[in-house]
C-alpha cells in the first residue's frame, strides 16, 4: 500500500513528463492497479523475486536466477515485493516509469493486435499488417536501439538459439513502434479508457520483466548474472515467456511445462486476461453456467469491454449509434410524427422485422454493416451474434460434428414448422433420416423423374402461349416470379407426392402459405423478444394466428397425401415409377411414425419449391440484362445444338453445360438461402482467412452457446475472393482457377464433381450449405431448373417490363423480388423454336378475355338483358386477375400524412352514421378497419344519391358521373399519385391496393341505385334478386377480401367459389329482410319491394298494401297476407342458411363478426311473427338484451364451425375437386 500511494503521487506529479504525459487521475489509479497486480504475480511466478534480489545483492552473489520459492514461498516474496528496502522502491520505481512509457508508446503507434497465443499479453506487430502492408522502414528512436542493443550483447550460452529466438520476437515487438503515423492528437486519444490503460500497462510492466530477467549486461568485464535452473540454464522468466509464446498444442510446449514443474518445483501459471477468460469459459461450462457466462460477457462488451481479453471476434456495435441518430431524427420531427415512428421502431425490433428497420434486406445491411469483414459480433444486451463471411473459418464450421455446431436458432424457429425433418433435426434424429432419405435420390430415380419435371415445365409453357393467344399484341405482360414458384410447386407435387396440385392453372394457397412461414422463421430468429412463446399468443397476435393457420393448412395437405398412400398402397412394379412419398413409405421401419413422415415431407416440400423458384427468377432477370445478353444467347444456342427441339432426357441435361453455369452464377449472387445458422455448443478456437482483416490474431475463439449467422451472400460478393467483379453475373468464371489466399486455397474447377461446390472452392461457394448437413436435394433441383428453362427457352422470347423500374429485393428466409419480376413474353419465331403442333392449334383460338368492370353505361345496367347476378366462378377470377395487376403496380409515393387524414375521416362518418358497424369493425386488424371504413364511406355516398335529402334532385347523369369517378379512382396508377385530391377517393384507391378489391361489386352497387332511381315495382323475383345483390350482396363481394379467406377451408377453387356465393347469399338475405321488415314505410313512400308475382299469387293487390301502410290494423291480420308472408320468410331463411354454411370459409377471426350479423338480421324475421306480421304499420327490431344472447349464440356457433372444419379437413373434403 505505500508503494502504491508512492506511485500514485508520483505519476501525478509527473503528469507533464515526457512518459507520462496525458496520463489522467483515471489512468494513474489504473496504473497502481495494475502495478500492484503484476506485483503479487510476478512473485509468484518467480519473475522478480525483489525481496531474494536484494539479499543477493547484499551479499555480493549477484544472481538474479534463484527462484524467491526456495527462500520464501509467493506469499512472502510477493510481500517482500512491497515491503523491501529503498532499493526495492527505486527498482520497482524505474520500471514503472519504463514500463509507462512503454505503454504510452505502444497507445501512440498504430497497434492493430494484441498476440495472444494461449494467454500471452504482450503486445506484438499486428499479423494482419504482415498479411496486408509492407513494414515501416522508419528509423527506431535512441530508446529502442538502445534496448535493442542490449538485448543482443547478452552472451553466447547453450541456450542461444533459444535466446535468438526471443529477441527477434522482442526486436519485431519493438519495431512495431517504427509503423506509427499518427498525429499527436490522435495518439492522445486513442484507447483513453481506464480498462484498456490499465491492461496496456501491465503487459508493459510484464514484458519489462521478461526483458531484465533474460539480460545479461557486463559488470566490470564480468558475466553479471549467472543461470542456475532450467532447460539450457534458462532463467525462470525466459522460460515462462518461451512457454507464452508457444502454442499448448504443440509437444514442444508440453516438454517446456514439465521442464519448468521439475526445476522450479511448481506448476506454470498463466495469468494473462485472455487465459483467465479461457479458464472460466471451461469452468462454466463444466458447472452448466455458459449460458449465463456468455450473456454476462455480452453484457461487458456492450459497454465497452474489448474483444481482445475474451475471443478476438471485432464487435461492431454501431446499431447503438444508428437507434440514436434515429431518435434524436424523430425528437426533431412533429410530436405526434415522432411517437408513431419511435412506436414503429420498438414494435420492428419486438417482431424481428429488421428490414423496415435496416431499410435493406438483411444479407445486403449485414455486408455494409460489417463493411465486408469475414468476421464480427453484433452484441444487443445481453444477446449476441457473430457474423462469419469467411472461408477459412467456414470450413472449420461447417466441417465439425453436428454436435460441435448445431442449428441453434434455426431449430428452435424451424421446429414448430418442420418438427424433426432434415433441416431443424437434432444429430440423432438427423442421422437416422438422412440414411434413410438420402438413397431414394438415387440416380435411377433421377433420369424416370425427369420425365416429370418436362411434363409440368411444358405446362407452364402452354400456359404462356395461352397468355399471349389473348393478347392483342401477341406479347403477354406475366410476373415470371409466380409462375416459377407455381412451376415449382407441381414439380415437387408430380415427382416428391406424385400429385397434381395444378398450381399452374389455378391459384394455389400452398405458395402463399409456405412463403408466409419461411418470412415468420426469418422474422423469430432476428426478434428481441421471442413473444410467440407467450401463453394464448395465436389469439392476441394476428401474426402469429396466420402464422397457425398458413401451418395447419401445410400439415392437413401432407396429412391428405400421406394417407392417400398408406391406405392404397401402389403394388411394387418395376416398370412402373414410385414417387418419392411412396419410396419413403415403403422403406420405413417400425419406429418411423405418420409424424415423423411428415416432418420429412415438410422439409422437403418448403425448401424443394421456394428455393428452386428463387433461382429460376433470379437467373432469367441476370439473363435479360443487356449487358448479359451474349449469355442468354449462350445457352439459347447450347439448348438448340442439343435438343434440337427434341424433349431433353436426363443425359441431355448433362450436356447443357452452359445452361448449369448460369443457374451456378444465379445462385453465388443470390444464394438460396443467404443465410445459414449454426451455434457453437463447448466453445472452438478456429483460424481466420483471408478476410478477417481486422482480427488481430491468427484465430478467434467461439463461446459455448455462441450464435452464428454464416453470411453466404457476403462470402460469394467478396472481391477478395471472386475479383473485382464480384457483384457482377458472370458465369465464365466457373471454368477458370482462381489463386489460394493465405489459408484458403482457391478454386479448383478440376476438382467439381457434377458442380463446384465447397470441395472444389475450398467453402467459397455453398449453393447448398456444405459439410455433413449439406442439402440432399442439390441434384434435384439443378435439373428441374434446367428443365424449366429449357421448356421455356425453346419456345419464347423474354424481354423485362423495363418502365416498372429495378426489381427490388426482399428476403423470407429465401431471396424474392418486393413486387415480382415483370416480364414481356413473347413466342420465338426463328427457325431454331421449337413449338409442338397441338399447342399451336389450341393457340390458335383465342379465349375471350375475362372483363374486369363492366363496360356498359349505368342507364343500361337497368335494361333486361343486364339484370344479371355474376356466377361466383367470374368474381373469383377477377379476385385473381386483380391481385396480379396490383402487384404490377410501381410502389407509390409517399403519402403518410394525406392518408391519415382521409381515414380519419371515413373512420368519424362510420362512427356518426352507422354505431353497429362500427363498433363491429373493433375487432378487425387496424388495416382492414381502414378498409371497412373507407369501403363504408363509399357506398354511404353512393346511397345518398337516391336515398339522401337531395335524392329528389338526382338524375341519371348524376350516377354516370359517380361512376366515371369511380373508374379513375380504380385508375392506381393515376389516383395514388394525385396531390390534393378527394379524401374519400384517396382513402379507397389506397384500400384498393393493400387488399386487391375489384372493381365489378362497385359498379354493381351504383346500377342498384339506378334501379332505386328508376324503378318503384318489381314484377318478378328474378329482378328483385339483382335488386338485392347490387344494394346489398356487393357489400359482402367488396369486403370479402378485407375478412379475408380461410386458405385452409379454401384450398380448392370449387371451394373459393363456395365462400363467395355465401358472401353474395348474406347480402341477399339481409336486403330481403330489411324489405320485409319495411313493407309499410316503403308503401307510404310509393315503393313496393315485393315481387307483384308473389302478391298475385296470394291474391294481394297493391292498392291493399298501400291502403294498410295508411290505415293501422288491415290486411296483417288476413290469412292470405299471412302465408304470403310465411312464404317470403322462408324464401330468406333459404338465404341465410346459404350464407351459414359458407362462414367457414372465412378466416377464423372474422368469423364472428359475420354470424352475429346473420344471427340478428335472422332474429328480426322471428320480430316479425310476434308482431302478428303486422309489418306495414309497425317497425321489427330486435331489443339490446336480445342482442347480446344473440351474440353469445353466435359465438356457440363459431365454436361449432370450427369442428366443422376440423371434419373438413380430416374426411378430405377440402381437397375435392369437381371433375371437368
Amino acid at each position: 500500500l505505500p508503494a502504491m500511494r508512492w506511485i500514485f503521487k508520483a505519476t501525478r506529479a509527473s503528469s507533464r513528463h515526457s512518459v507520462l504525459q496525458g496520463v489522467t487521475l483515471r489512468k494513474c489509479f489504473a496504473l497502481c492497479v495494475s502495478c500492484l497486480i503484476a506485483a503479487f504475480a510476478g512473485g509468484s511466478l518467480g519473475f522478480v523475486g525483489a525481496g531474494s534480489i536484494g539479499k543477493r545483492w547484499q551479499s555480493g552473489e549477484g544472481s538474479f536466477g534463484l527462484t524467491p520459492y526456495q527462500l520464501h514461498g509467493p506469499p512472502r516474496a510477493a510481500a517482500s515485493c512491497l515491503h523491501g528496502d529503498w532499493r526495492v522502491l527505486a527498482a520497482s520505481a524505474a520500471l514503472v516509469l519504463l514500463a509507462s512509457g512503454r505503454a504510452r508508446s505502444r497507445g501512440a503507434s498504430a497497434l492493430r493486435s494484441r498476440s495472444i497465443c494461449r494467454g500471452q499479453v504482450l503486445d506484438k506487430v499486428d499479423q494482419v499488417g504482415g498479411r496486408d502492408k509492407k513494414p515501416s522502414e522508419e528509423t527506431a528512436s535512441g530508446k529502442t536501439a538502445d534496448v535493442e542493443q542490449g538485448i543482443s550483447s547478452q552472451a553466447v550460452s547453450p541456450g542461444a538459439s533459444k535466446k535468438a529466438d526471443i529477441s527477434a520476437d522482442l526486436s519485431s515487438d519493438l519495431d512495431a513502434n517504427k509503423q506509427s503515423k499518427q498525429t499527436p492528437a490522435q495518439q492522445s486519444t486513442e484507447d483513453a479508457d481506464g480498462l484498456t490503460t490499465a491492461m496496456r500497462f501491465a503487459g508493459a510492466l510484464w514484458e519489462t520483466f521478461i526483458d531484465v530477467a533474460t539480460a545479461r549486461p557486463q559488470r566490470d568485464g564480468k558475466p553479471g548474472w549467472e543461470y542456475r535452473k532450467g532447460i539450457e540454464g534458462m532463467s525462470m522468466g525466459s522460460m515462462a515467456y518461451e512457454m507464452m509464446t508457444t502454442s499448448e498444442d504443440t509437444k514442444e510446449y508440453k516438454n517446456l511445462s514439465k521442464e519448468y514443474e521439475k526445476s522450479y518445483g511448481v506448476p506454470f501459471l498463466n495469468l494473462s486476461a485472455r487465459k483467465i477468460t479461457d479458464s472460466l469459459r471451461d469452468f462454466s461450462r463444466s458447472v452448466g453456467l455458459d449460458g449465463p457466462w456468455l450473456t454476462l460477457v455480452n453484457l461487458l462488451q456492450t459497454v465497452g469491454l474489448s474483444a481482445d481479453l475474451v475471443d478476438g471476434i471485432p464487435v461492431q456495435n454501431k446499431w447503438i449509434r444508428i437507434v440514436q441518430d434515429s431518435l434524436q431524427q424523430f425528437g426533431e420531427q412533429d410530436l405526434a410524427v415522432g411517437q408513431r415512428q419511435v412506436s414503429a421502431l420498438m414494435q420492428n425490433m419486438v417482431m424481428g422485422r429488421m428490414e423496415r428497420i435496416t431499410g435493406a434486406p438483411m444479407p445486403v445491411f449485414l455486408e455494409g454493416y460489417g463493411q465486408k469483414q469475414g468476421i464480427y459480433k453484433i452484441i444487443i444486451g445481453p444477446r449476441s451474434v457473430v457474423v462469419v463471411s469467411d472461408p477459412v473459418i467456414l470450413r472449420q464450421i461447417l466441417g465439425s460434428s453436428t454436435e460441435a455446431y448445431t442449428k441453434g436458432i434455426l431449430s428452435e424457429v424451424l421446429e414448430p414448422i418442420m418438427g424433426k425433418g432434415l433441416i431443424p433435426a437434432d444429430p440423432v434424429t438427423w442421422r437416422k433420416r438422412r440414411r434413410a432419405i438420402v438413397p431414394g435420390f438415387h440416380k435411377k430415380w433421377l433420369e424416370d423423374t425427369t420425365k416429370q419435371f418436362w411434363e409440368c415445365s411444358t405446362s407452364l409453357a402452354d400456359d404462356l402461349q395461352r397468355s399471349i393467344s389473348l393478347s392483342a399484341t401477341s406479347i403477354a405482360e406475366v410476373n415470371m416470379e409466380e409462375k416459377f414458384t407455381s412451376a415449382s410447386l407441381d414439380i415437387i407435387g408430380k415427382a416428391i407426392f406424385d400429385y397434381e396440385f395444378r398450381s399452374v392453372e389455378r391459384e394455389s394457397p400452398i405458395i402463399q402459405a409456405v412463403y408466409n412461414l419461411l418470412r415468420e422463421a426469418e422474422r423469430r430468429a432476428q426478434s428481441v423478444i421471442p413473444y410467440w412463446n407467450l401463453p394464448g399468443a395465436t389469439s392476441i397476435f394476428r401474426d402469429q394466428k396466420d402464422h397457425s393457420e398458413n401451418l395447419m393448412l401445410i400439415n392437413a395437405v401432407l396429412d391428405e397425401l400421406i394417407r392417400n398412400v398408406v391406405e392404397s398402397p401402389s403394388e411394387i412394379d418395376e416398370k412402373k415409377r414410385l414417387s418419392f412419398l411412396q419410396y419413403l413409405v415403403l422403406t420405413k421401419g417400425e419406429d418411423v411414425t405418420n409424424r415423423q413422415l411428415r416432418d420429412d415431407l415438410m422439409t422437403l416440400l418448403i425448401a424443394g419449391h421456394e428455393t428452386t423458384a428463387a433461382m429460376l427468377t433470379w437467373c432469367l432477370h441476370e439473363l435479360m440484362k443487356p449487358e448479359n445478353d451474349k449469355f442468354l444467347q449462350e445457352v439459347k444456342n447450347e439448348v438448340d445444338t442439343v435438343l434440337q427441339g427434341r424433349q431433353p432426357s436426363y443425359e441431355h441435361f448433362q450436356q447443357l453445360r452452359a445452361l448449369r453455369l448460369c443457374l451456378l452464377e444465379t445462385l453465388r449472387l443470390y444464394p438460396e438461402p443467404p443465410m445459414l445458422i449454426r451455434r457453437c455448443t463447448d466453445g472452438s478456437d478456429v483460424k481466420v482467412g483471408p478476410l478477417c482483416t481486422d482480427v488481430k490474431e491468427s484465430s478467434v475463439n467461439f463461446l459455448p452457446g455462441q450464435d452464428i449467422f454464416i453470411s453466404v451472400w457476403s462470402l460469394h460478393r467478396s472481391e477478395t475472393i471472386w475479383g473485382e467483379d464480384a457483384n457482377k453475373f458472370n458465369p465464365h468464371r466457373w471454368k477458370e482457377k482462381i489463386p489460394g489466399n493465405g489459408l484458403w486455397a482457391g478454386y479448383n474447377p478440376d476438382k467439381a464433381y457434377s458442380y463446384p461446390d465447397e470441395r472444389a472452392t475450398d467453402y467459397a461457394f455453398l449453393p447448398f450449405g456444405a459439410g455433413s448437413r449439406k442439402c440432399v436435394g442439390d441434384t434435384f433441383a439443378i435439373l428441374e431448373a434446367q428443365a424449366v428453362f429449357v421448356a421455356l427457352l425453346q419456345r419464347f422470347s423474354f424481354e423485362a417490363a423495363s418502365e416498372k423500374g429495378a426489381v427490388e429485393m426482399t428476403t423470407g428466409a429465401t431471396i424474392h423480388t418486393a413486387g415480382g419480376l415483370n416480364v414481356r413474353v413473347s413466342a420465338r419465331t426463328d427457325q431454331a423454336a421449337a413449338v409442338p403442333v397441338d399447342v399451336m392449334q389450341s393457340s390458335s383460338v383465342r379465349r375471350p378475355a375475362m372483363e374486369k368492370k363492366l363496360g356498359n353505361s349505368v342507364a343500361q345496367r337497368i335494361e333486361p338483358e343486364a339484370l344479371v347476378v355474376p356466377t361466383p366462378k367470374e368474381l373469383r377470377m377477377l379476385f385473381t386477375a386483380q391481385k396480379e395487376d396490383v402487384r404490377k403496380l410501381s410502389p407509390k409515393p409517399d403519402m403518410y400524412e394525406a392518408l391519415e387524414s382521409a381515414y380519419s375521416q371515413c373512420q368519424e362518418v362510420t362512427k356518426e352514421h352507422s354505431k353497429t358497424f362500427y363498433l363491429g369493425s373493433q375487432v378487425l386488424e387496424p388495416e382492414e378497419q381502414r378498409t371497412v371504413w373507407a369501403i363504408y364511406n363509399w357506398c354511404r355516398s353512393t346511397d345518398e344519391l337516391v336515398d339522401g335529402p337531395e335524392a329528389a334532385n338526382t338524375t341519371m347523369e348524376d350516377l354516370e358521373r359517380w361512376d366515371e369517378k369511380l373508374n379513375n379512382t380504380f385508375q392506381l396508377q393515376k389516383s395514388l399519385q394525385q396531390d390534393g385530391g378527394d379524401w374519400s377517393d384517396l382513402s379507397l384507391a389506397d384500400s384498393i391496393c393493400k387488399f386487391s378489391l375489384i372493381q365489378r361489386p362497385f359498379q354493381d352497387m351504383v346500377g342498384g341505385m339506378a334501379m332505386d332511381l328508376v324503378k318503384f315495382r318489381y314484377a318478378t323475383f328474378q329482378e328483385l334478386e339483382v335488386y338485392c345483390y347490387r344494394v346489398a350482396g356487393t357489400v359482402g363481394v367488396m369486403t370479402l377480401p378485407v375478412l379475408g379467406f380461410d386458405s385452409l377451408q379454401n384450398f380448392t377453387e370449387e371451394l373459393q367459389e363456395e365462400t363467395i356465393e355465401a358472401a353474395m347469399s348474406l347480402g341477399t338475405a339481409l336486403q330481403l329482410t330489411n324489405i320485409l321488415r319495411d313493407i309499410g314505410e316503403d308503401a307510404r313512400r310509393g315503393r313496393i319491394y315485393v315481387p307483384l308475382e308473389d302478391l298475385h299469387r296470394f291474391g294481394i293487390s297493391e292498392e291493399e298494401v298501400l291502403a294498410a301502410s295508411e290505415t293501422p290494423g288491415l290486411l296483417h291480420t288476413e290469412q292470405k297476407y299471412r302465408d304470403f308472408m310465411e312464404f317470403q320468410m322462408a324464401r330468406c331463411e333459404v338465404y341465410y342458411q346459404k350464407a351459414k354454411g359458407g362462414i367457414v370459409g372465412l378466416s377464423e377471426v372474422n368469423r364472428l363478426g359475420v354470424m352475429a350479423a346473420l344471427e340478428v338480421y335472422g332474429d328480426i324475421l322471428t320480430r316479425i311473427r310476434q308482431n302478428d306480421y303486422d309489418n306495414l304499420s309497425r317497425r321489427a327490431y330486435v331489443p339490446f338484451a336480445d342482442k347480446m344472447w344473440l351474440m353469445g349464440k353466435a359465438w356457440l356457433a363459431c365454436q361449432e364451425l370450427k369442428e366443422v372444419a376440423q371434419e373438413r379437413i380430416r374426411s378430405g373434403r377440402i381437397f375435392e375437386r369437381r371433375q371437368a
